[in-house]
């Protein structure tokens, strides 16, 4: 059905609630580490631990870079592997070929598209 992938409003707000949780979340430790020193008027990090600034680029990372990375990675193996199901089905139910009549309008369209394009 073509309603299933649709998120309720309760969901799409747990979702945005999440994003703008995990956005203070990664922000917040540098907000406590930066200092102003008014004499010279500049702006500098100081980190209770030795290695805080080390602790908090890994983190950022992971949050930033790798999660998303592994997110996505994830889902698109998962719609990979769903059109891989719906073709081997489609293929078994429409003779040799596997072409549905979706497909076929779609590469109709795609060749008039085409053809009006180069005149």
């Amino acid at each position: 059905s073509p309603n299933d992938g649709k998120l309720t409003g309760m969901c799409t707000f747990c979702i945005i609630l999440v994003i703008w949780l995990s956005a203070i979340i990664i922000m917040a430790p540098i907000s406590f580490a930066t200092k102003f020193d008014k004499e010279d008027k500049l702006c500098y990090e100081w980190w209770p631990l030795p290695n805080g600034h080390r602790l908090y680029t890994l983190a950022l990372f992971v949050m930033c870079y790798l999660a998303p990375l592994v997110a996505i990675t994830s889902l698109y193996i998962r719609i990979a592997v769903r059109l891989y199901n719906t073709s081997v089905r489609s293929s078994a139910h429409c003779g040799a070929w596997g072409t549905t009549g979706a497909a076929s309008k779609l590469g109709y369209k795609v060749t008039v598209c085409r053809g009006r394009w180069r005149r």
